[in-house]
């Protein structure tokens, strides 16, 4: 396994305008076939980060990469999803680091640093990148191509982005594990078995007599071990890290969130540098994926951004307090200022004021009287400056009307009700 600086200058896909130097190249190369057996292609050099996104090709669905850049991909041309019994690389900062052995020891892959200055020792990786360079240089001259002339305007000239890499990088890779290698050391019984030196029927050749690699049957357990170590704290408002919060759905959590109380418990992580969207944890004997905490303002925006992205936020966060430094000291020393002023204006009064033993009585007979006091000079109209006498409205100097009583009724004429009914009875 290796990595490369491909001499070639490319552009951003978002902004064409904007130059973004040399794309790296990571691959991996069965020693015994030749074949090809993952790629990579990002801006990491000497970078954990360019090391795991080589292994994630070992896991990944290779048709589903391809159609990611417009391609199709038949069966059986780059279906390897295998882990690797040992590594051979050089003595680079990133296969040296801690990370990347705890991640080899993780998934059981033997780390073989060669000697420095011997690159023959993996010729393999070292050849495949002259092939690359060979075949794409006539291609992209007067286009990028970085040329050791002094008139190489590389940057000037450049077109390619990144993607346009990866499909350059994925046309080799399937090409080159079905070309026949004709100086490869065949050996009588593969002769006899007919088979050709190419390094697909090399490699199924090599799993039949010798054994297949281990397969990548659990895709979660790969991920956890390639993911970054990390450590978060279990707080009463969810697991947090590095400013943000998590959360998830899951028993044995809720009850350390809720035996945490106003402490934290350390808990150890891994993390994606890929996207901070999510943790995850092994507790007990079952993996737990927490997510961030869609609850918390500004905390959930950070889901699908990388590492890097939230850490400029950060940076650039604490340049805009920094800017104001000045300022809130400036502040903090006028309030100082007027709350004396007021202090000292209440202790001039105070002195002057005569002392009495009656001070401390009648206090809900006083506080009520202020009350009043108060809310009669803090009406709404005088707070909003809207308060106006309302007008007045003119009356009349005549004398007011008087009713006339009504007449009394004539007595006379009031019968009663035998009288009625005698009445109705006779005309009956």
């Amino acid at each position: 396994m290796d990595e490369v600086e491909m001499d070639v200058s490319i552009v951003s896909e978002a902004d064409q305008t904007k130059v973004i130097g040399r794309p790296i190249v990571h691959a991996m190369v069965d020693v015994y076939s030749r074949m090809i057996a993952a790629v990579s292609v990002s801006l990491e050099n000497n970078s954990v980060l360019g090391f795991t996104n080589c292994l994630l090709n070992l896991g990944e669905d290779n048709k589903q990469l391809c159609r990611r850049f417009g391609l199709e991909l038949n069966d059986g041309l780059w279906d390897i999803n295998v882990l690797p019994n040992r590594i051979r690389s050089d003595r680079g900062s990133e296969y040296r680091s801690k990370e990347v052995k705890r991640i080899c020891n993780e998934l059981d892959i033997t780390l073989e640093l060669v000697p420095p200055a011997m690159g023959s020792l993996k010729g393999q990786v070292e050849q495949l990148f002259h092939q690359y360079h060979s075949v794409q240089n006539d291609l992209i001259e007067g286009r990028g191509l970085i040329t050791k002339r002094h008139d190489s305007n590389h940057h000037k000239t450049a077109i390619h982005t990144l993607d346009d890499i990866w499909v350059f990088v994925i046309n080799q890779t399937i090409a080159h594990n079905m070309m026949t290698m004709a100086e490869y050391p065949m050996t009588r019984d593969m002769v006899n078995k007919s088979v050709h030196p190419i390094p697909l029927e090399i490699w199924d050749y090599g799993c039949k007599k010798f054994g297949a690699p281990r397969p990548i049957t659990n895709l979660d357990q790969f991920e956890y071990s390639i993911r970054r170590e990390v450590t978060a704290r279990i707080t009463r408002k969810g697991i947090e890290w590095n400013g943000l919060f998590y959360i998830a759905n899951d028993p044995w959590l809720a009850e350390q969130i809720t035996m945490a109380k106003g402490n934290s418990v350390p808990l150890k992580c891994r993390l994606d540098e890929r996207n901070v969207g999510s943790l995850w944890f092994i507790a007990g004997n079952h993996l737990v994926k927490v997510g961030l905490n869609q609850n918390r303002a500004g905390n959930f925006e950070f889901n699908g951004k990388s590492l890097r992205a939230y850490e400029e936020f950060k940076a650039k966060k604490k340049e805009l307090i920094k800017e104001k430094a000045q300022a809130d000291q400036e502040i903090r020393c006028a309030r100082r200022m007027g709350m004396e002023a007021t202090m000292n204006d209440a202790v001039r009064i105070a002195d002057n004021t005569a002392p009495s033993d009656s001070k401390t009585k009648n206090i809900r007979k006083n506080r009520k009287e202020e009350s009043i006091t108060f809310m009669e000079s803090n009406t709404i109209g005088s707070r909003l400056n809207t308060e106006e006498t309302p007008p007045m409205i003119p009356m009349n100097n005549t004398e007011p009307e008087v009713l006339a009583e009504p007449e009394p009724q004539n007595n006379s004429e009031i019968v009663s009700f035998d009288e009625a009914l005698a009445k109705i009875m006779e005309k009956m």
